[in-house]
């Protein structure tokens, strides 16, 4: 069999892009939740969080936010009701 020195136009054909982790292009917050990383459908729809964060379900995002809120909660310091241990005496 003798094989052609030219190649077919579809042979010529670049392949696609293949997108891994590294790929810093926009669309790959969109590739998967965010939460549970079930693959995000084109067909879907997609539930968004701060911006860029993508989730495949009201439920997924929901948890995000409910992690979020208990962060910011242990992350605030305690506030006291009355006056301040360090206000000067008069006397």
């Amino acid at each position: 069999v003798e094989t052609s020195p030219h190649l077919t136009s579809a042979a010529m054909k670049s392949p696609a892009p293949v997108r891994s982790i590294s790929d810093h292009r926009p669309s790959y917050f969109l590739d998967c939740c965010y939460l549970c990383r079930r693959a995000l459908e084109s067909n879907a729809d997609i539930y968004m969080y701060r911006g860029n964060t993508a989730f495949c379900s009201e439920e997924c995002r929901q948890e995000e936010m409910d992690r979020d809120e208990a962060k910011s909660c242990r992350r605030k310091p305690a506030r006291h009701s009355g006056g301040s241990s360090t206000a000067p005496v008069k006397g």
